[in-house]
């Protein structure tokens, strides 16, 4: 049996079945979360690309994993921008919602968050970085201490792994947390994930000749060709948050710039994703682009005030390989912001939907582009519902 035939065997089987996101409209477009892939999330700043990732490429599919004895996941989390404490809370804010039904809190008779009586479940509730309009710190009830106990030993240390309160790690979970560090430059994550590969597969080795000058002697060399698991349903999602936190790479006696950098990561990723079949999840910023006035109007229909306005492939800050070496890239869009002036986003009335938030698939190697899919996002608890 060819690798052809094998390959067809997987998806009569199912294998090639992929992982959720949680969103129906994307899993449709992508495929679902598929082994070997490379998956660009790209955004203005604050517009909700972490909590995306998180929501749709790690929780969505850690509890399928937890509801399938064939499916296993192992995660590994660089997080270059965000500490693993944080990271940690905003997991523990989502379980308050997904297991306790948990999504809002009514403040005390009389006090007030931004004239509102009512406040989202978010981290800063439950660490304590809140205040009341008259300035007083806002405490989380006796009760929500609880459901944080039950949550940290039920779901997040299962999960993230176990800490003690220096903040060491005192055993694995599913997800390996990598915040910023020395290496956090390209070669040191490849080399990471080169080590990682080598405790749970082998790789394949090919020989090839070279000719040596003058003598014409024939020189052999060893180069990996393939790669083999020891567990072939296992799924290796890597999360990059963000490229543009990278240490510089060097070459020869300069730093490379950040587009170098950032290109070299994805160089990288490439050949990793080919050979190993894991799954990178990239996340990057935006440029300015879809800020001017002239390509907001461009992308609206004057006569329905209906617009189109979203992010595309060109509007990618200083790298263009993720794009042309990505097998998706994804953008997110908040056309509520005012700057815009957009009532009316892809036959959606915006204006009273809050934290309306817009995903759309405007690269694909695999499958048919763009696609736009309308959600609303509660950020406090990392979920995107599609409307």
């Amino acid at each position: 049996m060819n690798d052809m035939v094998k390959a067809l065997n997987e998806g009569i089987a199912g294998i090639n079945e992929g992982l959720p996101t949680g969103i129906r409209k994307l899993d449709n477009a992508i495929y679902s979360i598929q082994r070997g892939s490379i998956y660009g999330i790209a955004s203005a700043p604050k517009v909700g690309k972490s909590t995306f990732v998180d929501s749709c490429f790690v929780y969505s599919p850690y509890l399928h994993m937890l509801k399938n004895d064939d499916v296993d996941i192992d995660f590994i989390y660089f997080s270059l921008e965000m500490a693993s404490l944080v990271l940690r809370y905003k997991a523990v804010a989502y379980f308050f919602f997904k297991d306790y039904g948990i999504g809002s809190i009514t403040l005390p008779e009389g006090k007030t968050h931004k004239g509102s009586p009512i406040i989202g479940m978010q981290s800063g509730y439950l660490l304590g970085r809140m205040k009341y309009d008259d300035g007083t710190r806002i405490i989380i009830t006796k009760e929500h201490q609880k459901v944080v106990h039950e949550i940290i030993e039920k779901r997040i240390n299962p999960m993230y792994g176990e800490y003690n309160e220096n903040g060491k790690k005192v055993k694995e979970g599913k997800i390996k947390v990598i915040e910023d560090r020395n290496n956090s430059n390209p070669t040191g994550i490849y080399k990471y994930l080169l080590n990682y590969a080598q405790e749970h597969g082998e790789f394949i080795y090919e020989t090839w000749y070279e000719t040596e000058k003058g003598t014409n002697r024939k020189i052999a060399h060893k180069r990996i060709s393939g790669y083999t698991p020891y567990n072939l349903k296992k799924y290796t999602i890597i999360v990059l948050d963000h490229l543009r936190k990278l240490k510089p790479e060097k070459s020869g006696n300069r730093m490379m710039s950040m587009k170098e950098t950032m290109d070299k990561m994805t160089e990288y990723q490439v050949w990793l994703r080919n050979i190993c079949k894991f799954t990178f999840v990239d996340i990057v910023h935006l440029n300015r682009n879809i800020s001017d006035p002239t390509r907001i109007k461009a992308s609206t229909d004057f006569v329905t005030k209906d617009s189109e306005l979203h992010p595309n492939n060109s509007d990618l800050k200083d790298s263009g390989n993720l794009s042309e070496d990505g097998d998706y890239l994804i953008t997110l869009f908040d056309a509520g912001d005012k700057r815009y002036n957009i009532t009316k986003h892809f036959g959606v009335e915006i204006d009273d939907i809050s934290n309306y938030r817009s995903i759309h698939l405007v690269e694909s190697r695999h499958t048919e582009c763009p696609i736009h899919i309308q959600t609303q996002m509660y950020a406090g608890i990392s979920l995107f519902k599609e409307l």
